[in-house]
């Protein structure tokens, strides 16, 4: 099941262990991040994903208040505990989402970020 809209669109692929998402978009306002959190938390609970790899294709760098968001918003959409690896190239946008992770402590999820999907695969396989 895929989910586009005129902001963003969103590609899921079940991966043997892990469930995959790709979210492509030229800009992420608060409601594109609640709306794309959403459909992704909402398949997890469908397939009971306990390991998340989320692609990030987006063109424009994120901000410290926008990473914090989208890790408090995965907290509280998931009811259940998930391992989630994002994937963005973007230095940048890594170490915002570092940040964010420290910063919200995450009780039920384990959280990582890398710039490759390799090296994302490689940390999912290791804690599988």
């Amino acid at each position: 099941m895929d989910k586009a809209s005129d902001d963003f669109q969103l590609t899921f692929e079940e991966r043997g262990s892990y469930l995959y998402a790709r979210i492509t978009a030229e800009a992420i306002t608060n409601e594109i991040a609640e709306g794309y959190v959403r459909a992704i938390g909402d398949r997890c609970r469908e397939t009971q994903a306990r390991q998340l790899m989320i692609d990030r294709r987006v063109t424009v760098a994120m901000t410290n208040t926008k990473a914090y968001l989208v890790v408090c918003m995965f907290e509280e959409m998931l009811s259940m505990p998930v391992s989630i690896v994002f994937v963005d190239a973007d230095a940048l946008n890594r170490s915002r989402f570092e940040f964010a992770i420290r910063a919200a402590s995450p009780s039920d999820l384990t959280i990582k970020i890398f710039a490759t999907p390799s090296e994302a695969e490689q940390w999912l396989a290791a804690i599988h």
